[in-house]
């Protein structure tokens, strides 16, 4: 029969129109009824038969072989990033056999066309779903580490480092609700849940009141001119480094506006995470550090950040430290991460 698995986890976050929860976990330790996962992964360009892949793991396989349940709280099929986290998974494939043959008939003004191929169903050239993912990623270090959350390997459902960092196990000191000193940093500027703080009404003047809180005057050590340093903090979110962010600006402001070229720098932050225009660590435009003393220093800056689309992801989408963090940004116009109690600050000079 078909391999099994061990479930170790699933934040019920990731798939709420499954189980209508909006923040939860499901943990299964121990040994659970025999649990079978199937998956398919491809390479960039390699997509002309995915519909097919899907046919095979999903509708095929419930025909085939009779799986008609789930993980509980979990769809029973869906992309990587709204399923259980699990040990292991098979890996399966779809190829062409010879051409698509094409139909095409015309007869008293009805026109009708078809097209047919010979599909085969097969078990990846690896296996496992996570080790064909490596090997269609090689070289591609943040792609490889971002399935790790997902696919544990074998015994690492036993690792329970996953608890502590939810605080299900409970820790003697947490991070989740730093001090505001409000000697050094700025009346809240815009926040959710227990920092709510709505943005004002009028976009151009909320952005103008938040440019110039950046444009306050604060120095460098050396004396030198500096943008004030934004901060986020959230008591929700479930990487201990994303509670308490330091945005340090390093080049001029884009404009403020909606023209090309133009952005309104507080909706970059609350729901347009985005590297244009002039937002782009990489070029240099900003730093982003996990302490004030870092951000001061010039310190221990993150090393790894991406975008999001436009208008639907917030700070940080998924910047981390030294690779992918999922879900930890903010959004004000949807939900499905972790950032739902946080707020902004700026740097006073």
């Amino acid at each position: 029969g078909d391999a099994t698995t061990d479930v170790c986890r699933h934040n019920l976050a990731d798939s709420p129109q499954s189980n209508h929860i909006k923040y939860g976990w499901s943990v299964f330790p121990g040994t659970e009824t025999s649990t079978h996962c199937h998956g398919f992964t491809w390479k960039d360009g390699e997509d002309e038969l995915l519909g097919n892949m899907m046919y095979d793991i999903s509708y095929r396989t419930t025909i085939n072989k009779g799986y008609l349940k789930g993980v509980p709280g979990a769809p029973m099929c869906g992309c990587v990033e709204h399923m259980p986290t699990v040990e292991a998974a098979e890996c399966r494939t779809a190829t062409k056999k010879g051409e698509i043959e094409f139909t095409f008939s015309y007869e008293e003004g009805i026109v009708s066309a078809s097209n047919t191929a010979t599909i085969n169903y097969q078990d990846c050239a690896v296996a496992d779903l996570k080790k064909q993912y490596v090997a269609n990623n090689a070289g591609d270090a943040d792609k490889i580490a971002a399935i790790d959350d997902h696919l544990a390997g074998d015994g690492g459902c036993a690792n329970e480092d996953h608890l502590s960092e939810e605080e299900l196990h409970v820790k003697s000191v947490s991070t989740r609700y730093p001090s505001i000193d409000a000697t050094v940093w700025s009346d809240l500027v815009v926040g959710e849940g227990i920092y709510f703080q709505p943005r004002g009404i009028d976009e151009a003047a909320a952005d103008a009141a938040f440019r110039d809180l950046i444009n306050a005057g604060c120095k460098e050590a050396d004396g030198a001119d500096r943008h004030c340093i934004i901060r986020r903090v959230c008591a929700s979110c479930t990487s201990e480094p994303h509670r308490d962010i330091y945005y340090k600006r390093l080049t001029a402001l884009p404009p403020s506006g909606t023209n090309t070229g133009e952005v309104y720098l507080i909706n970059t932050f609350m729901n347009s995470w985005s590297k244009t225009p002039a937002n782009d660590m990489a070029a240099g435009d900003f730093a982003l550090y996990s302490t004030y003393q870092d951000a001061l220093d010039g310190t221990n800056a993150w090393t790894w950040c991406d975008y999001g689309t436009e208008g639907v992801y917030g700070f940080p989408r998924n910047c981390g430290v030294t690779t992918y963090m999922h879900n930890q940004w903010n959004s004000y116009v949807r939900n499905g991460a972790y950032a739902d109690h946080h707020g902004f600050y700026v740097e006073l000079p």
